[in-house]
């Protein structure tokens, strides 16, 4: 194999690792993107929209370490 072959294949390999990792967090993410569309239509057949709501608020983050509306509302309102 030339040198000058030997180079050019080398200088290409970091961005031949780079592609491969960008088609593995691509394929990735589309199948987090299958997993969620399944699991959202999972939940919305088992529970009302009010219930989702609730779910929903009682897990999200807050800030300043809250989550959830009962744990934030102690937290900013003493309540």
């Amino acid at each position: 194999m030339p040198a000058d072959f030997r180079s050019q294949v080398q200088g290409l390999r970091p961005y031949l690792l780079r592609y491969a990792s960008l088609q593995l967090r691509d394929t990735a993410a589309a199948e987090d993107a299958v997993q969620e569309a399944l699991l959202a239509a999972l939940i919305e057949g088992s529970y009302t929209k009010s219930e989702i709501l609730e779910l929903y608020l009682n897990k999200v983050y807050f800030g300043d370490g809250f989550y959830g509306v009962e744990a934030a509302s102690r937290g900013f309102f003493g309540k």
